[in-house]
Formats: structure tokens, sequence, C-alpha cells
């Protein structure tokens, strides 16, 4: 790693600028930290080099002075480099976390006095200075802000895989035939000769699914969240097909979307037949080979997840993973004849269910059933804290920190008062024997797109009976 561009660059710089005369006694000492801006922290075992470019004047020469420094950064980032003589430096660090994202080491320069030590902090640039300088705008003029980058290795022998194939996937909504609808979205990584990979133009809406394979190792899949205008960053190491069982470990915790612990359910890593129950929310694997592995948490009542997972040969820390509520959907229905208003209602509730995030409570449902007036339905939905008829709370507000009490409220499409007042409004206007159904979107993100709006941040829909 010593001898890479960096330390040919400043090599060059250093013996090709004319000797200067140099003090001996005068030595100093030039510390810091770096830090990975991409991944919010410090950078473990890069390599900081300075180089003397311009010397201190002095009576004496010394030709067998080092003109290159260098040091290795501990575990928290650190670096320090002792005995530097008086005189001007350039400076910088070489780590593989620069060569995944296609970045040079950014290079800075820094002055010894006579009686002076340099404390001197380095730093990948951010997220959004990198994406901006190896990504190009998206095809379809379309503006999203997210970046993938990593490498890709053998799990077993740490060798790149230069010729896998990385898949970036999601859903966005779009209008299609004058309708909101859910439309595709697929991504293929560049991948370089070095095994480094690089997806531009991604969502950081929402989770993305990543998918990675290659002939002759375990396929995996997982989903992701890229930090808004950023890139993030996933090293991946699969493992040849011929392995099966491994010497490590994994011990983790469920949990739901609102924190409570899942009682029972499986986990499980199906590339390789491996699973563990769900016990009062916790699992223990054992037999798992190092590499990254899809894991799938399962449990009834809830969605199923992949997580992707890495796993080291010892010391893995306890995985935390959160499931979601099954959304409630319809089944599919035949419309014999021309369908009534009702019918009509019904569908488009269907159709919403599938293109956004949400609790659908329809006739049958206990919490309808049960429902002294109309908005006591809402307690049945995933994401809400009903307090009472008129206090209905959606999930935390990022704008405050508290949960979201700027519930708006739509009576058969029409918008009533936003919080309290809509909702007492729905329940003087709409007895619970003519609720027909009932939309609740916990916060902005999940609600369809033409019910999205800066006033709320929730959203409660209901829909009478004729």
């Amino acid at each position: 790693m010593l001898f890479s561009r960096l330390s040919f660059m400043l090599v060059c710089i250093a013996w090709t600028l004319p000797a200067q005369v140099m003090p001996l006694a005068s030595r100093h000492i030039v510390s810091g930290v770096v830090f990975d801006s991409i991944a919010r922290t410090p950078l473990s075992g890069a390599v900081v080099q300075a180089a003397l470019i311009d010397s201190a004047r002095a009576p004496r020469v010394d030709s067998a002075l080092p003109r290159v420094f260098w040091a290795v950064t501990d575990s928290v980032g650190r670096y320090r480099m002792a005995d530097l003589p008086a005189g001007r430096f350039m400076i910088g660090f070489q780590h593989q976390a620069l060569s995944a994202v296609g970045l040079e080491s950014p290079v800075n320069s820094f002055v010894l006095a006579a009686d002076t030590n340099v404390a001197l902090d380095l730093a990948i640039p951010s997220g959004a200075i990198v994406r901006a300088r190896v990504c190009t705008p998206s095809p379809d003029g379309t503006v999203r802000d997210g970046a993938l980058a990593g490498f890709l290795l053998d799990a077993q022998h740490g060798a790149t895989l230069p010729d896998a194939t990385v898949t970036i996937s999601w859903a966005e909504l779009g209008i299609a035939r004058k309708r909101v609808t859910s439309v595709p979205h697929n991504i293929v990584a560049t991948v370089s000769d070095a095994g480094a990979y690089l997806a531009c133009n991604i969502t950081s809406d929402g989770p993305v699914t990543i998918a990675v394979s290659r002939p002759g190792y375990r396929k995996i899949e997982g989903e992701l969240t890229i930090p808004p205008g950023s890139v993030g960053r996933l090293d991946i190491r699969l493992s040849d097909t011929s392995v099966v069982r491994g010497t490590a470990a994994l011990a983790g915790v469920v949990n739901d979307d609102e924190g409570l612990n899942i009682a029972t359910g499986i986990v499980a890593i199906p590339a390789i037949g491996l699973q563990a129950p769900i016990e009062n929310s916790h699992f223990s694997l054992t037999g798992v080979p190092v590499g990254t592995w899809s894991l799938e948490t399962r449990a009834i009542g809830y969605e199923p997840r992949l997580t992707l997972v890495e796993i080291a040969e010892r010391a893995n820390p306890t995985l935390h993973v959160a499931i979601e509520k099954k959304v409630q959907t319809l089944e599919a229905m035949n419309v014999v004849g021309k369908p009534g208003r009702d019918m009509k209602i019904l569908t488009q509730v269907q159709e919403r269910m599938r293109t956004a995030h949400g609790t659908a409570i329809l006739a049958g449902n206990a919490y309808l059933d049960d429902a002294i007036q109309t908005t006591d339905a809402i307690r049945g939905a995933v994401g809400f804290l009903v307090q009472s008829p008129t206090k209905v709370l959606g999930r935390l507000d990022g704008k405050n920190g508290s949960r979201c009490a700027r519930v708006a409220v739509y009576l058969d499409g029409d918008r009533l008062p936003v919080g309290p007042m809509g909702l007492e409004m729905a329940n003087n206007m709409l007895p619970v024997k003519q609720v027909l159904a009932v939309e609740a979107y916990p916060d902005m993100t999940t609600a369809p797109f033409v019910w999205q709006t800066h006033d709320a941040c929730a959203v409660v829909a209901i829909w009478s009976k004729r």
C-alpha cells in the first residue's frame, strides 16, 4: 500500500526539489485524526504520508535526512509522526475507502517552523461532494441524490471479484394513464477490474434492494437505505457455493416498528438452509460461515424482511432487526355487471394499498366492529396511537421529535380541518354503522401521492356507505 499513486507522487515531489540547508536539532511532531465523512466515523488503518518539499535554512546540510514520513491510523483514526524537521510539507493519506468511491487522496500542506508542532486532521470529503465528483446526471433527467459504492470480495480468501453483478432496485410513485401507480426502477452498478462497484442516481426516499451474484458463489439480496444526497458504502464478501457451514455465531433481537418485542418467529439464512427460532424477541445462529449473507426474518402477522448481515470469524455485534406489521390488503374481486359506488371505492382502496403503505380497516375488522365513534377504528392501524376519538397521533414527526399530531382528515375525499377538529367533525358527520372503509397512513412517506401535503404529517381517509 505504501507505494501507491500517493506514495509515488509525494516521493517525486520530495526528491525533485533542490536540497536545502537543514537544522539537525529541529525535530517536530505532526498528529491528528483521519475521518471518513461518508461513513461518519474515524478511519482505521489509513496510511498517512508527509513529504518535505521546502526545508528551513541552517548552517549545515544533512543529505541523509529522510524526505518522506509516514504513519498508520489506529482503531479510532489517530496518527502521529515524530522527528520531522522544520520546513514546508505536503500530506495525504490512502485507504481502500477512497478507492471504493473512485477518489484520489486529498492532499494538504503545512509548515513546521523552529518551535512548532502541528495538529492536523484529514478527511474523506462528505458524501454530497463525493457524489458530485463521481456521478453523472440520470439519463432520464430525474434527480435522485443517492449513490452506493464498495468492494466485492471472496469471503474465504479476500480476492476481489471484478466480474460479479450488482443490481439496485426500488419502486417510485408515478403517473401512468392518468393514474398514480408504482413504477419499478433497476440500476446495474459499474464494477471495476479491482472489484470496486459504483451505482449512482439511486433514490434516497426509502429502502432499496441490492442483489449481488457471481457464478460459483452464493447470491445475496437485502434491503438498505441510502443517506439523502450522499454515498452509501457497502463492502460485500461472497461465499463459494461449496460453503455450507462455518464456525461463526450471530445473536440478535427482533422488534416491530413500534419497538415492541416479537415473541415468536424464525430467522434463517436460506442460501445454506440455516435457521433458528425467535424466542421472546431473541435469536442465536451458530455454524455460520464468514461473509455477507441474506438474513430472512419471519413472524406471524408481520411482513418478512431480508437483511444483509456481515459475519466475521469472531465477536459479531448483536444484530437488531425491526419488522413491520403486515399490511391489510383486500382480496381480488370479480365484479359482475356495473359496479356500484361502494364497490368502486373499495377497488380504489385496494389499489392504494398496493402502491402506498398504510392500513385499510374494513367491515368485519374487530376495531371497526367495536368502535363507539368512527375514529376509534384507527386503533387497528399500524403506526398510530389513539389516545381519544379526537386525539390521534402518527409516527414521530422529524420536525420536532414528537409523535405526529397534525393528521390530515378526509371524509369521502373532502378535506376536513387538520388534527382534533377534523377528527371531531368526522365523528359528528358519520356514525360508525355508516363507515365503509378507513385508510390510515402514519406518516407522509407512506401516504398516496395525492394526499401528501406540507401542513400535515399523517393521513386518515374515511369512506361512507351509500
